[in-house]
């Protein structure tokens, strides 16, 4: 766990890239392709049925054949279907938050849990969580949820488009609401923006908007989808100073 960053700076950010694996998998034919993961997800037994939220007009707006669609899910959550020319990706409007990224002819990059619940609310287990504006259990000012309130809020998707390289970049945004005004977070605007293809691009940027000091907390909590743990090497820790949780501190 880093210490919090307190700044009175317009803007921080976090940028963060992921390479494809090494590893092989069957191969998949090469170009575009509609995936539909995760679909048809089903309530627990004797739940009442859950109405799925809309997309909304503006996302309807934002989608471009072959390559991005929105969904509705019967778990009443919002997802974009996103399919490049090198890879396959899904993302949920709730927390912004990035399930799946599978490069072609590669396994799945990421780790998302089979127990998820897919819920409004209800934090995604795996993926790529967002933690903001702290990180774990809060250590001061009005109790909060575990690792913040942005990977159980509903963020907006700003823009989407093709770069020039044939990758999927996207802008989703979360502003000040009631419930964050009620925990103390009333100043302040974060983007995340992400970009699919051969590599994996995710850049998280907090404004703050306010003339006073902003202290926050933030990751990037990503959870990799692992073969053989006893195979798994961490590099660029050399001769920095940083925490392991499981030394049980």
């Amino acid at each position: 766990k880093a210490e919090p960053f307190r700044t009175t700076e317009r803007r921080s950010r976090r940028k963060f890239q992921i390479e494809p694996p090494l590893i092989h998998s069957r191969c998949r034919p090469k170009g575009r392709k509609t995936c539909y993961a995760g679909a048809g997800l089903v309530a627990p037994s004797g739940a009442h049925p859950v109405l799925p939220m809309p997309v909304s007009h503006v996302e309807r707006e934002l989608e471009i054949p072959g390559f991005l669609r929105f969904e509705e899910t019967s778990g009443s959550l919002v997802r974009a279907l996103i399919t490049t020319a090198e890879a396959e990706a899904e993302i949920y409007t709730q927390g912004a938050h990035l399930t799946r990224w599978t490069p072609c002819g590669q396994r799945p990059v990421i780790f998302t849990s089979s127990r998820s619940l897919y819920e409004p609310g209800k934090a995604i287990r795996g993926g790529v969580p967002i933690c903001f504006p702290w990180f774990g259990p809060r250590s001061g000012g009005p109790p909060g949820p575990m690792h913040g309130f942005a990977r159980t809020t509903e963020w907006k998707v700003s823009s989407a488009g093709l770069s020039s390289s044939g990758q999927l970049e996207m802008t989703f945004s979360l502003s000040p609401s009631d419930a964050t005004r009620a925990l103390g977070f009333s100043d302040f605007r974060v983007l995340f923006h992400v970009a699919i293809g051969r590599t994996l691009e995710m850049d998280l940027e907090v404004h703050n908007e306010s003339g006073e000091p902003l202290e926050f907390e933030e990751a990037l909590h990503t959870y990799f989808a692992i073969g053989d743990v006893h195979q798994v090497s961490v590099t660029g820790l050399e001769n920095t100073a940083y925490i392991d949780k499981t030394d049980g501190f």
